[in-house]
């Protein structure tokens, strides 16, 4: 996750102007999403998975 989150290559807003997207690979090259909050704490990693085709295009 943090390899994704740390290289990514596309980042999209959600309807959560706290939360955005971020899609880039794992250390073997597979293309994840990872949703990340921020606030006045810092930065949040909520969410992992293999990317959808919706944030692939």
């Amino acid at each position: 996750m943090m390899h994704a989150y740390r290289n990514h290559w596309k980042a999209f807003a959600t309807n959560d102007d706290a939360v955005t997207m971020y899609i880039g690979p794992t250390l073997s090259g597979i293309p994840i999403e990872v949703g990340v909050v921020v606030d006045e704490g810092g930065e949040v990693i909520v969410h992992a998975m293999v990317a959808r085709s919706k944030f692939l295009k």
